[in-house]
C-alpha cells in the first residue's frame, strides 16, 4: 500500500527534524564517547542497592541468586558518579561479585564504589578513576578486591575504615591522594601483590592493628612507601619499597609490636624510620643505598635483629668484617654475620648484620616514559605510540635485562605491543632503554587498558604504563551520511 501524498510530506517532516536535532554539536561532540563507552561496556546510571532483595536487574544484577556458588552478577558497566557515587551497596551479606565495570568522575563528592556494612563481595577487573574515593570499605568484612585498577582519585585510590578481614590482593594503585589507606581500626585484613606507585603515601596503616601486607611492590609515591600511625602488631613482609624519594620506604609513628622482615628496601630517603614506636621487630630485610639506611627515636625500644636467630638486617654502609674475633655467635668467622663495628649503624640497633644481601640485590631499576598515552582507533590500518622504557643499573650490576609485558586486569583486542629490543644491558651505573610500541587496529578495544611491563635478570622488577584507545571521532558529514541511510530505510519502510 502507497502512503499519501500528503503523509509522505508529513514523514519527510519530522524525519528532518530528527536529523536536525540528532545532529547538534553536543551529539557530535559526544558522539566517539559514546561509541567507546558501548563498545566494552554498557552506560548505566548509578547503581544504588540497600538489602539483599535489591540485587535485582534494575539496579544493574545481570545473574545470579547470591549464594556462595552462584553470586550476584553486576559486570560491563560504565558508570558515571558526578552525581551519586557509582555503586553503592549497603547492608547486605548476600554474595556478588562487581567485574569488568568503568566508573569514574565522583570528583570531590563521591566514590565510585562504595560498600557501607557489606559482607561477601568481590570488586575484580574493574577500572575506577576521578572520584574522591576510588573503591571505600566503610564497615565492612569478608570483601575482596582484585586485579583493579585505581588512578587518579583526589582521596584515596583503595580506602577501608572499620572494616576488617578483606583481601585485597593484585591491584594496580597509582596516581592517588594515598594508595590504600586502612583507617578508624581496621583489622585482619591481607594486602598482598598490589603494585602501588606515584601516590601521595602508597599505603597507609591509622590505627589499625593485626594486617599482613606481603609482596607488594611500593615506588616512586612522593612521601612513604609504608606508613604506620598509631597502628600495632601487623606484619609487613616481602614488599619491595623503593625510590619514595621524599620521605620513608617504611615509616612507623607512635605504633608498636610490629614485624618487618624480608624486605627490599632501597633507594629512599630514609630507608625504616621509627618515631615514638616501641617493641617492633626488625630483621632480615635488605637496607640498600638509602639516604639513611635506618633511623630510630629510641632503638632500645626496639629489636634491630631476631632476638632468637641472632641475625639482622643488610645494610649497604656496613663495613665491618666476619672475621671471629667476639664471642657467642660473634666468634664464628665466615657465618655471614658481621662481628665488628656493631651494633650498626649506632648503639642499640644491630648486634647481628649480615655482610650480603639477604634476599639479592637489586640490580636495576625500571621506569617508563611517559607512564600513560591516548590512541584513537583508526578507521582502517594502525595507529600507534612510543613509550621508552629505561632501565637503570644499580649497585654496580651490568647484566642483561629482558622485557616482557602482560595485560592487567581487562585484555583488550586489537592492540599489540613489542619493545624492541627485548633485552637490554645498561652499563655499570648507568641507564639504557628500549622502546615500547604499541598498535591499534581498526577492530581494537576502547577503554583504558594496563600493560605490565617487566624486566628480569636474576630477579624482576616492573612498572606499568596506561594506555587509552579511543573510538574515531565522528564529523558532521559522516554523522549526515549514516543518518541518512537510517532515515533511507526508515521511509522505505513506511512506503511498504
Amino acid at each position: 500500500m502507497k502512503l499519501k501524498a500528503f503523509d509522505m510530506k508529513k514523514t519527510l517532516f519530522f524525519v528532518f527534524i530528527i536529523l536536525a536535532i540528532s545532529i547538534s554539536p553536543l551529539t557530535i561532540a559526544h558522539a566517539s564517547e559514546d561509541l567507546m563507552m558501548w563498545s566494552n561496556r554498557y552506560s548505566h546510571s548509578p547503581i544504588h542497592i540497600t538489602s539483599n532483595v535489591e540485587f535485582t536487574l534494575a539496579n544493574g544484577v545481570s545473574g545470579g541468586s547470591g549464594t556462595v556458588d552462584d553470586p550476584y552478577i553486576i559486570e560491563n558497566w560504565s558508570i558515571n558518579a558526578s552525581t551519586a557515587h557509582a555503586i553503592w551497596i549497603e547492608n547486605t551479606d548476600a554474595y556478588f561479585i562487581i567485574r569488568n565495570c568503568y566508573v569514574y568522575s565522583g570528583g570531590w563528592d563521591h566514590s565510585n564504589i562504595f560498600l557501607y556494612t557489606v559482607q561477601n563481595g568481590r570488586v575484580e577487573h574493574s577500572m575506577v578513576t576521578g572520584s574522591w574515593y576510588g573503591i571505600h570499605l566503610h564497615s565492612s568484612s569478608k570483601n575482596t578486591l582484585t586485579n583493579n585498577t585505581v588512578y587518579e582519585n583526589d582521596g584515596d585510590g583503595i580506602c577501608l575504615d572499620l572494616s576488617s578481614n578483606n583481601t585485597l590482593t593484585d591491584n594496580v594503585i597509582y596516581e592517588n591522594n594515598d594508595g590504600i589507606d586502612l583507617d578508624s581500626l581496621s583489622q585482619n585484613n591481607t594486602i598482598t601483590n598490589n603494585t602501588v606507585y606515584k601516590n601521595h603515601i602508597g599505603i597507609y596503616l591509622k590505627f589499625s592493628s593485626n594486617n599482613t601486607l606481603t609482596n607488594n611492590t611500593v615506588n616512586g609515591n612522593d612521601w612513604d612507601g609504608f606508613r604506620l600511625l598509631g597502628s600495632s602488631n601487623n606484619t609487613l613482609t616481602n614488599n619491595t619499597v623503593y625510590e619514595n624519594s621524599n620521605n620513608n620506604g617504611i615509616g612507623l609513628f607512635s605504633s608498636s609490636n610490629n614485624t618487618i622482615t624480608n624486605n627490599m628496601v632501597y633507594g629512599n630517603d630514609d630507608g625504616i624510620y621509627l618515631i615514638s614506636s616501641s617493641y617492633n621487630l626488625i630483621y632480615h630485610n635488605n637496607l640498600i643505598n638509602n639516604t639513611q639506611n635506618g633511623y630510630d627515636e629510641n632503638p632500645s625500644n626496639n629489636d634491630w635483629h631476631h632476638p632468637i636467630l641472632f641475625e639482622g638486617n643488610y645494610w649497604s654502609d656496613y663495613s665491618g668484617l666476619d672475621e671471629g674475633s667476639g664471642v657467642g655467635k660473634h666468634s664464628i668467622a665466615g657465618d655471614g654475620i658481621g662481628d665488628t663495628l656493631i651494633p650498626h649503624p649506632n648503639s642499640d640497633y644491630d648486634d647481628y648484620p649480615f655482610m650480603d644481601s639477604v634476599v639479592g640485590k637489586p640490580n636495576f631499576n625500571i621506569s617508563s616514559n611517559p607512564s600513560s598515552l591516548s590512541l584513537t582507533r583508526p578507521y582502517s590500518g594502525l595507529s600507534s605510540e612510543i613509550f621508552a622504557i629505561t632501565i637503570k643499573s644499580i649497585n654496580g650490576s651490568n647484566s642483561p635485562v629482558s622485557l616482557s609485558g602482560s595485560w592487567v586486569g581487562d585484555v583488550p583486542s586489537g592492540i599489540t605491543y613489542s619493545f624492541d629490543p627485548d633485552l637490554i644491558t645498561p652499563p655499570t651505573n648507568g641507564l639504557a632503554s628500549s622502546l615500547l610500541l604499541v598498535e591499534v587496529s581498526s577492530n581494537a578495544s576502547t577503554g583504558t587498558f594496563t600493560l605490565h611491563v617487566t624486566g628480569t635478570d636474576i630477579s624482576s622488577h616492573a612498572t606499568d604504563v596506561a594506555i587509552t584507545v579511543r573510538a574515531p571521532e565522528i564529523g558532521l558529514f559522516s554523522a549526515l551520511f549514516i543518518l541518512l541511510i537510517i532515515i533511507s530505510n526508515a521511509v522505505r519502510a513506511c512506503i511498504l
